[in-house]
Parts: structure tokens; sequence; C-alpha cells
């Protein structure tokens, strides 16, 4: 009776586990994805860092399903939207603790002067 119960109970979860994995993308998808994140009026300012982040793991995910000796210029594009995720986080983050803590740049310098790193 107990395996019975175990044996459904492992059915009734496995819609979830389903539902929860992920595939990596398309090269067609990854390919469309880069040319508009990593074009000059691509709005970077304005999604949350949760969503840029999903488009850096996407990105990663697309460097290993396309190919770079098929991918020249859309390789170049997927590393280029990391980085550019990775410059906006690094201003969020120096705006957001100017906003909260004016002073740390002073103590930063201090201690980076002071060798603690």
């Amino acid at each position: 009776m107990f395996t019975l119960m175990k044996s459904v109970g492992l059915l009734l979860l496995l819609p979830v586990v389903a539902l929860a994995q992920e595939h990596a993308p398309t090269v067609e998808q990854c390919r469309a994805d880069a040319a508009v994140w990593s074009a000059k009026d691509a709005d970077i300012k304005t999604p949350a860092m949760k969503e840029l982040w999903a488009r850096v793991h996407e990105m990663n995910q697309c460097l290993e399903v396309d190919p770079v000796e098929s991918a020249h210029d859309y390789t170049f594009k997927y590393i280029s939207v990391s980085n550019t995720v990775g410059r906006e986080y690094e201003s969020r983050v120096i705006d957001f603790l100017n906003r909260h803590d004016p002073t740390w740049k002073q103590r930063f310098d201090d201690e980076d002067a002071a060798g603690k790193r």
C-alpha cells in the first residue's frame, strides 16, 4: 500500500517537474534576441535587473547552443549583451549606494588606500 501511495505521489509530481524544467533557447531565438538586445538603441534603463539577468543567462546559453564557427557576429553580440548588463548593474549599485549612504565612496577609497581589499 505504501509503495502504491509513493508511486501515485511521484506521478503527481512529474507534471510539476516537467513544467519547471528549463530548455535552452534555439539558435534562431538566440540570434533574434541578441540582435534586439545588442542594438545601439536597446532599452537597458527600464527593465528591472531580474529581467536583465535573465537576458545574460539566455546569452550564456546561446554561447553553448550557437557554435562559434558559424556565429562570429552573434558570438560578439551574446558577449556584448552580457557586458552591457554588467555595466548597468554596476551603475545601479553605485546609484543605490549614493542615495542611501553618500559617505561610502570616501570610506571605500580610504580602505582601498590602506590595502584592505
